[in-house]
């Protein structure tokens, strides 16, 4: 096929107002040139509706297999308590405000239940499932907007094969949200603010509708993506002002949609988060509750940074986060690979140079808030799949960049095998799955042989990844599950049931904080002590939970009788004691 050829047939930016250069019908493909633009939008119709189902078919079957644990039920509970009680705006949590982050994920959660009437684990994941499957849709459709149809197909499956992510959409967090919505601002935000498309509005409207759901997911740290792209474009406008350039849209056309799509996003999001907030605080009012503020004194302790700090998240945030996401982050160094880049048009040139740029100054942002834990980073790495998609259709025309190319694919079979090796090591304690371990294990090391045997010649073998992507997620899933049980509070819940018995109530406020399913496994009442736990506020004759400052707090008082005191567990670094708390002297 010819250079120019992959240039004059872009579909996707026919409605900009970038010129094409002009080709005859012989050098355009057949397949292209055949398609009418029905036809070709019900292919990439089935393409993501086949990448969707593909999500789906890794993660669904193992949704309801471990306990919750973790955070998970921070997030179910809540979105019980407002099914029951009707109180939708502030997250309660056995009866007392838990507002550590907004409620956009547990409504979803809550909706879950409510249309399916079943209040189980594998209900309460679903969302996660769903938005995990939605995002690789996402990466398949603009991906195919942005660098044609073979790329977007690319884009979908790195999606789907990022592994980094899949602990996102197998639990009942609210990250897999997080992550959707943040990528939906910042693909829309990329095509409005370097493609100027003609009709912005509804790019305006989509990319509000992804800052705002990302506020109402995770609040502003939900957004360091959304900032990298709009930090980019305001660069790019900078530039193009200054070079008064006509390489692309006129800087009129520019600054307008950068003005469009950042300011009218940014306003009418934080607008609508603020209108929540006041809700929320009229809701607490009414229920007689003061401000809970949590989530603020949360995100303030993250934000109060220091040099060894940034320092730190400096080392760890960008160097696990791009490892993490290989093969799929070796697309930013292609990006500037002179043999890459002759294939893209300037379009595709920009958009390509904005994906790069969003995702390292969207890892700047958290190295620079002190982030310490790379799982809240992941948000960054979406961009990063249509952007592989791009370099590996370009990577594939060109002699010396194919060479790369074959050799990435190998990697990645390679790397597919180990990883399913690993992680069904980890899974081997679950014994009634072991014959499914030993079967994805052999299938993926045939798969993996094949692709190494034929890469040599031909790196359409690299349509052999997604079955390996399936078969590593099966190792996946269940050694997750096996490392989830062991950290879910379910465990402990069966000591709690030997020795108080079925529907006791316990008071308690660090183990409802810290592992609140525990008392759901073992069917007990809370009473949750979230501000003050002390013997004076608690009635004698009832069992007490106490981590171990709260322990020492309470043997420190004249005259308590703790009965029954036994060593619980230990959640993380603090120890648990269950008690009969008979009296004060």
């Amino acid at each position: 096929m010819s250079t120019y050829s992959r240039r004059a047939s872009s579909p996707p930016f026919q409605r900009t107002r970038l010129p094409h250069v002009a080709t005859s019908p012989s050098q355009v493909s057949p397949v292209e040139t055949d398609r009418t633009p029905a036809r070709r939008d019900r292919s990439r119709f089935i393409d993501v509706i086949g990448i969707f189902l593909f999500c789906l078919a890794m993660h669904l079957p193992w949704l309801g297999l471990p306990p919750l644990a973790g955070t998970e039920a921070h997030r179910v509970f809540p979105a019980r308590d407002m099914l029951q009680t009707g109180h939708i705006w502030v997250p309660m949590l056995y009866g007392k405000p838990f507002a550590t982050k907004p409620p956009l994920h547990h409504w979803l959660i809550a909706a879950a239940e409510r249309i399916t009437g079943r209040g189980t684990v594998f209900v309460w994941r679903l969302p996660s499932a769903l938005d995990g499957a939605l995002l690789a849709g996402l990466c398949c459709v603009f991906g195919g907007r942005w660098f044609g149809r073979k790329a977007g197909i690319i884009s979908g499956f790195c999606a789907a094969g990022m592994i980094t992510l899949w602990g996102q959409w197998q639990v009942a967090d609210l990250d897999a949200t997080n992550s959707l919505a943040a990528a939906i601002a910042a693909f829309c935000g990329i095509e409005l603010l370097v493609n100027c498309p003609v009709h912005t509005w509804p790019w305006v409207l989509a990319s509000t509708i992804g800052v705002l759901a990302t506020l109402m997911a995770k609040g502003p740290s939900g957004i360091t993506i959304i900032l990298g792209v709009w930090i980019w474009a305001a660069i790019q406008c900078v530039r193009d002002q200054r070079a008064q350039t006509n390489d692309g849209p006129s800087t009129p056309a520019r600054v307008g949609s950068f003005l469009a799509g950042f300011v009218l996003p940014l306003v009418i999001g934080f607008a609508v988060f603020g209108l929540f907030l006041w809700v929320a605080k009229r809701s607490l009012d009414s229920m007689g509750f003061p401000p809970d503020l949590r989530g603020l004194k949360e995100a303030s302790k993250r934000l109060n940074v220091s040099s060894r700090l940034i320092l730190k998240s400096f080392l760890l945030i960008p160097t696990q986060l791009l490892l993490f996401s290989l093969p799929v982050s070796l697309a930013i160094p292609f990006v500037f690979n002179r043999e890459v880049r002759r294939h893209w048009s300037t379009p595709e040139r920009r958009v390509a140079f904005a994906l790069a740029a969003s995702v390292l100054i969207g890892l700047a942002i958290c190295v620079i808030n002190g982030m310490d834990n790379p799982r809240y980073a992941y948000v960054t790495l979406p961009p990063l799949c249509p952007l592989a998609g791009a370099v590996a259709v370009a990577a594939a025309r060109e002699k010396r960049a194919g060479d790369w190319l074959r050799g990435a694919i190998a990697v990645s079979a390679i790397a597919m095998v180990a990883a399913a090796a690993v992680l069904s090591v980890g899974a081997w304690r679950l014994p009634q799955f072991r014959i499914v371990l030993i079967t994805s294990v052999v299938l993926a090391v045939a798969i993996a042989v094949w692709v190494m045997f034929r890469v040599r010649w031909d790196w359409r073998s690299a349509w052999a990844l997604p079955p390996l992507i399936f078969l590593t997620s099966v190792s996946f899933s269940l050694q997750r599950a096996e490392d989830r049980t062991k950290t879910s509070g379910f465990q402990t819940a069966k000591v709690i049931r030997d020795r108080v018995g079925y529907g006791a109530t316990i008071a308690a406020a660090g183990e409802v904080t810290s592992k609140p399913e525990t008392f759901y496994y073992a069917n007990a009442k809370v009473n949750f002590f979230y501000d003050d736990f002390s013997p004076a506020r608690v009635p004698a004759g009832t069992w007490v939970i106490l981590d171990a400052i709260e322990h020492q707090r309470w043997l420190a008082v004249p005259g308590v009788r703790l009965e029954k005191d036994q060593w619980l567990c230990r959640n993380g670094k603090t120890d648990y004691y269950l008690a009969w708390y008979a009296g004060c002297r």
